[in-house]
């Protein structure tokens, strides 16, 4: 069975972040349903609607009404299915016109809808006959339909499933499940914590499968988090966070949906860079170890493809930075803390190579 390669009517649930780009310091996340046709296995058209919902407390929901366009690339021996898509739509603002005194008047400002353009690069990943996931990382760029408000835009991360007629069978012989043998496992997610809204996170991990259930390995990754400040003069300062690590996992069984729990074990080195001068005034705190234990649900897509989702805690110490504290947020505190949850989704493949090695 080939990713991608099958025509018909498509549904989609879409998920996923928006990182604001700019002087925002919130995202955004979007829900939408869509609903469009493959007109055969390499060109999708559909629309979307749903809702966009902001982080931000004085945000309001937004309304998507989108065209989207797929290009697709099906690859003939795997169920991975690149492809580009290609988003335009209009977005309705649901927040209220506001109220602003001009002199001794008051004036009634109305605020924007938008007009939305989105482009991606995506993978598609089959998991049965009838349902692939769907992840993107793309750019979207929002123009207001009023002259007195400026344009902006978001780095986007996009998860969807995509639910479709059975594709037909594949007769070609399926390789058998490897017991042992090494693996490439790539993670990309979000984080919340106490001291920085939710940011952006990735680790690429080697590791070795032991047996049908034991896996162990070493990685690393990266994290950029912008530290809460309260004032008006500065913004806050980014905490940029290089990370290696030791990484064991036990899948429960080695059906194709199995529940697992992993760990990480390693150490986070952090750099502060401050928000007016990102390239120029970098400077590197410290280093400290963490521990991030986690479960999740592993979804074997082929006999030896993996897509994993994984909801963990990442336990760290609090970064001193006292030079920053009465520059950027309140003079008594000195810390800020990293600890945090992280949502992942990730994908496994184990290799033949190494699968005879401990014989």
């Amino acid at each position: 069975m080939t990713g991608g390669g099958h025509k018909g009517l498509d549904f989609g649930i879409n998920t996923g972040y928006e990182f604001l780009t700019g002087d925002n310091d919130s995202g955004n996340i979007p829900v939408e349903i869509s609903l469009g046709k493959r007109f055969n296995k390499n060109f999708y058209w559909g629309i979307s609607s749903g809702a966009i919902i902001p982080t931000a407390e004085e945000g309001s929901t937004q309304i998507p009404i989108t065209t989207d366009f797929r290009v697709l690339f099906p690859l003939s021996s795997s169920t991975l299915t690149p492809g580009v898509l290609l988003r335009a739509g209009y977005i309705i603002n649901t927040k209220e016109d506001q109220e602003i005194k001009v002199g001794r008047k008051t004036q009634t400002v109305e605020m924007p809808n938008y007009i939305m353009i989105q482009a991606m690069p995506t993978v598609d990943i089959a998991l049965s006959k009838s349902v692939d996931f769907i992840l993107g990382i793309g750019y979207t760029h929002y123009v207001p339909t009023k002259d007195n408000f400026d344009s902006f835009g978001a780095v986007t991360l996009k998860t969807a499933f995509n639910f479709h007629k059975s594709t037909q069978p594949d007769n070609k012989p399926k390789e058998p499940t490897r017991d042992r043998g090494m693996e490439i496992s790539g993670n990309l997610g979000m984080k919340y914590g106490f001291d920085y809204p939710m940011s952006l996170m990735g680790d690429l991990a080697l590791m070795y499968k032991w047996n049908p259930n034991i896996s162990f390995g070493i990685g690393g990754g990266y994290e950029r988090l912008q530290l809460c400040g309260n004032t008006e003069e500065n913004s806050a300062p980014i905490l940029n966070v290089t990370k290696f690590f030791v990484r064991g996992e036990y899948r429960l069984n080695d059906n194709r949906i199995s529940p697992f729990a992993a760990v990480d074990l390693g150490v986070n080195n952090y750099s502060i860079q401050e928000d007016e001068d990102l390239y120029d005034n970098t400077t590197v705190d410290k280093s400290a170890i963490f521990v991030s234990p986690a479960v999740g649900l592993s979804f074997r897509t082929t006999n030896n493809s993996y897509f994993k989702l994984k909801l963990g805690y990442n336990i760290a110490p609090k970064v001193q930075l006292k030079e920053y504290a009465s520059e950027y947020s309140d003079p008594n505190i000195e810390k800020w803390g990293v600890s945090s949850l992280f949502l992942n989704i990730g994908f496994t493949h184990t290799f033949s190579w190494g699968e005879n090695w401990f014989k």
